[in-house]
């Protein structure tokens, strides 16, 4: 057989009675061409019948709308249909009632086993039993992993502790009380809040596209910024996780110890490396976001979602790490409260907004998000904590070097255009060549300003910590 054959020469693959996986999510990835040329040759042929058609995800649009299959159970004898069918419109829909296939219960990244030979019933049981070893490994990781971490602190602990005996602190239920029913409390309301929001979206959508393509648009929408744009956004901030990690056991034990210099010292370094990296994240976004979401997505409105959102990412990346310093000073109770208006100032937002403005109305929700915790909980640590607002040093220094690093690469683009417009390989070697080249641009600009104060002083700090090890050791 040719590697390479037409969709019509791939549907005449398919006989009577087979079993077909179908992969995608919404309109992405999917084999449309060759789910056409089946239905047409239906209709001249009356073949093929009785598929079995597993669909691993949701693969066109929902609500019943012209891209949208009948659920299971609609019409023929005694069969089912997929729930969706990519660009199926009225014509397919019916042709697919008529040809009568069958949707097996199929689970997300199993659709290969959807046709093993193991007879009619085998694909749910094998999917089945994929999907359920799955959850119990997650079940297994969960479990072993605190006593991991116990067996592995244990040096660390003789290591901080010696050899004093452990001695009970006062009032520890309270005292844990005090810290557990705001975070989890927090967590949990702060969860049936964005469920509410993430149901209210897609249907506050549907309202502003009725004429345009209903719930099965307002769905690809909604998942084009969810699915795509924000996991992209959001990626970068696992390298300030590190930082994370060595600043705030630092920070709550100046707290606990009432070192109010070093308390200042440590939040002022925090709030300054966040505003040089979320600044050229940003800056990175809004450059070169368009060509990086066509490369890997095939979407340029994912790429636009980039653009927009990417100069806010200071405002999301400071109010990531403001909140867990607050913690860290004890102010659990602050950032719970702060949580709760924010979910339903979003609500209130979406239900006003979207109706009418649509994503242009979802995006101004996110972005006025962003800037009512960041300012909430920024004000609330400083306070706490008695420093005074320093924008420049925070947020206006950042922002310039940010700025120049956003001139460099829009010269860089400009220069590597060509590579653009080539294959998805080109266009990601464009992407990491300019980011590379911002990343350096954004350093040299921002050294002088107070990044490399910032980095010999954590340089500093590190050596400073291996001594004592060595010592204690």
């Amino acid at each position: 057989m040719a590697k390479v054959i037409s969709a019509a020469e791939a549907a005449a693959l398919i006989g009577d009675g087979m079993t077909v996986a179908v992969d995608g999510f919404i309109g992405f990835s999917l084999a449309e061409d060759i789910l056409c040329e089946m239905e047409e040759r239906f209709l001249r042929e009356g073949h093929p019948r009785d598929l079995r058609l597993g669909n691993v995800a949701g693969v066109g649009g929902g609500g019943g709308g012209e891209r949208a299959m009948p659920p299971p159970g609609g019409g023929g004898p005694g069969r089912g249909v997929p729930r969706s069918w990519g660009r199926a419109s009225k014509p397919r829909v019916s042709a697919a009632r008529a040809g009568c296939v069958e949707r097996p219960a199929a689970c997300r990244g199993a659709a290969r086993r959807v046709d093993n030979p193991g007879g009619a019933g085998a694909p749910g049981g094998v999917v089945g039993g994929r999907c359920g070893g799955g959850l119990g490994a997650r079940g297994v990781r969960g479990a072993a992993s605190p006593g991991l971490w116990a067996f592995f602190s244990r040096k660390g602990a003789r290591r901080c502790f010696g050899a004093r005996p452990a001695c009970r602190p006062q009032e520890p239920g309270k005292r844990l009380w005090d810290i557990l029913w705001p975070v989890e409390g927090g967590r949990c309301l702060a969860s049936a809040l964005h469920t509410a929001e993430n149901m209210l979206v897609p249907a506050c959508l549907a309202v502003c596209l009725q004429f345009s393509g209903g719930r099965a648009e307002a769905v690809a929408q909604y998942g084009n910024l969810k699915g795509m744009a924000l996991p992209l956004l959001t990626f970068p901030f696992g390298l300030l996780g590190s930082l994370s990690v060595l600043l705030m056991p630092e920070i709550t034990q100046a707290h606990l110890r009432g070192q109010s210099g070093r308390l200042a010292a440590l939040i002022d370094r925090m709030l300054r490396l966040t505003g040089y990296f979320s600044a050229l994240a940003g800056a990175a976004f809004w450059v070169w976001g368009q060509p990086l979401a066509e490369a890997l997505y095939g979407s340029a409105e994912a790429g636009s979602y980039l653009v927009i959102l990417g100069p806010a990412m200071p405002l999301m990346y400071l109010e990531s790490m403001v909140d867990g310093a607050m913690k860290g000073v004890g102010e659990q109770k602050a950032v719970f409260r702060y949580s709760m208006w924010d979910s339903c100032l979003r609500i209130v937002g979406v239900l006003l907004l979207l109706p009418r403005f649509g994503m242009k109305g979802f995006l101004f929700v996110i972005l006025l998000s962003s800037f009512y915790t960041c300012t909430a909980n920024t004000g609330r640590l400083l306070s706490s904590c008695g420093l005074r607002l320093q924008l420049w040093r925070w947020l206006g220094a950042p922002g310039f070097a940010g700025a120049v690093s956003a001139g460099a690469g829009l010269a860089l683009r400009h220069l590597l255009a060509d590579w653009l417009t080539g294959g998805a390989p080109l266009q990601l070697a464009a992407v990491a060549l300019g980011g590379a080249g911002m990343a350096a641009v954004c350093f040299a600009a921002a050294w002088p300003l107070g990044l490399g104060e910032e980095l010999r002083a954590v340089a500093a700090g590190e050596r400073r910590h291996k001594k004592n090890v060595q010592k204690v050791k």
